[in-house]
């Protein structure tokens, strides 16, 4: 009688993502702070968003995820947006960094009963990295109706800028979350901060190093000057993902909504330690060189850089605008009032019009988030979210030198 077939050896487990990165920094001198913020959050094995753990509990709410009147609010623009564009060829939809898909889960029905858009031929592209993630996203749309959900695709960046098309450019809380370098002013000059390893202290900063020459270009182009002693955070992958954008759209849109600061105020000095924060289990504040792959960190967007690379790229930027005002503009009072008679009790009124109310109530989220608009080849003016009851006066991103 033959032998059965031995099993077939394992293939071992690849070392924690601390040993990894210990290792890295060992074999080769201290990482600049994008590479160790790149694997932290990225990375194939022990990255925090290619664990999938938004499919758990976040570590943070995201406003799709408060109502989803954001995203039905949302649809609304989109829809003005799609109908201002030449109607040649399918229109895309492009999601940059869906999370949990609560957007797309209430903007895909919503859009489909916007005036005009059942002749608009649109997809919808969801551009995520992590196979994890795409799976939440794939359950989660499995309540959307067949006939939207067959518009819903899955894509790479390099795949949409092969072959450009008209349409509009979602990022809601994406550019937070992409890796920064971070410099330091020490005795009048600019050194970058990295992160150095020691079998005794672990991962640490270093700061003895002049920074490269596109650090201070960025922040004299984009950016302000620091103070003796200032961190800031610098955002290269910001300009990158800015020219992406350009290449994969010909005509149209870019909406983002996500929280930081023009240049003068994200740099200013009472921001002398930055804005990069790490977030655990819904606290902020922990130190970002520990759970590595078990924390999100993010770093507050810098408005005029990307205005101004925008404009650089041939967008006109509109002026930045609170989530509160963008929300006025899209008619969330009246989205608020219709909840008061679809509501089936008066429990499940008043958590409904209290989420909504979350949205766009001052001192909260409609404040800490701002909204840029960005146009190429379709006009700006008396788009709906630029619009609002009551004018708030609100700064140019783009206006510091």
């Amino acid at each position: 009688m033959p032998e059965a077939d031995s099993p077939a050896p394992r293939s071992p487990e690849p070392p924690p993502l601390t040993d990894r990165l210990a290792a890295r920094i060992q074999a080769s001198g201290p990482l600049d702070f994008e590479s160790f913020m790149a694997a932290a959050l990225y990375d194939p094995e022990g990255g925090y968003y290619q664990r999938g753990r938004l499919e758990q509990l976040a570590d943070f709410r995201t406003a799709p995820e408060v109502h989803p009147a954001f995203g039905q609010l949302l649809a609304r623009q989109v829809a003005e947006m799609l109908r201002r564009l030449p109607a040649s060829g399918p229109q895309r939809i492009v999601e940059l960094g869906p999370g949990s898909g609560a957007l797309a889960a209430a903007l895909l029905p919503a859009l489909a009963t916007e005036p005009g858009c059942e002749s608009v031929a649109w997809e919808y592209h969801l551009v995520e990295v992590s196979p994890r993630l795409r799976e939440v996203q794939r359950r989660r749309l499995a309540d959307v109706p067949e006939a939207l959900t067959a518009r819903v695709r899955w894509s790479e960046p390099h795949l949409l800028t092969a072959d450009p098309a008209d349409g509009v450019v979602l990022a809601n809380e994406f550019f937070d979350a992409l890796p920064v370098r971070r410099a330091r002013v020490m005795a009048g000059t600019l050194r970058e901060v990295r992160v150095g390893w020691e079998r005794e202290a672990g991962f640490f900063e270093e700061d003895g190093q002049r920074a490269p020459a596109e650090l201070a270009a960025y922040l004299e182009r984009y950016g302000a000057p620091l103070a003796e002693g200032q961190t800031a955070e610098i955002s290269i992958a910001t300009l990158r993902w800015v020219d992406r954008v350009a290449a994969l759209l010909r005509h149209g849109y870019v909406i983002v909504i996500d929280y930081g600061h023009p240049a003068e105020r994200l740099y200013a000095v009472a921001r002398a330690h930055g804005t990069l924060l790490a977030y655990h289990e819904h606290r902020a504040g922990g130190d970002p060189l520990s759970r590595i792959g078990e924390q999100d960190l993010t770093a507050h967007v810098n408005f005029t850089a990307l205005a101004r690379r925008a404009a650089e790229a041939g967008f006109e930027p509109a002026p930045l605008r609170t989530q509160t005002q963008f929300l006025l503009g899209l008619g969330i009072l009246g989205l608020l009032a219709d909840t008061e008679s679809a509501a089936t009790s008066t429990v499940e009124r008043i958590r409904s019009q209290s989420a909504i109310k979350e949205l766009f109530a001052p001192g909260g989220m409609g404040e800490t988030f701002k909204v840029l608009l960005l146009a190429r080849g379709a006009p700006l003016d008396s788009l709906s979210g630029l619009g609002s009851p009551w004018e708030i006066g609100t700064a140019s991103p783009g206006a510091t030198a």
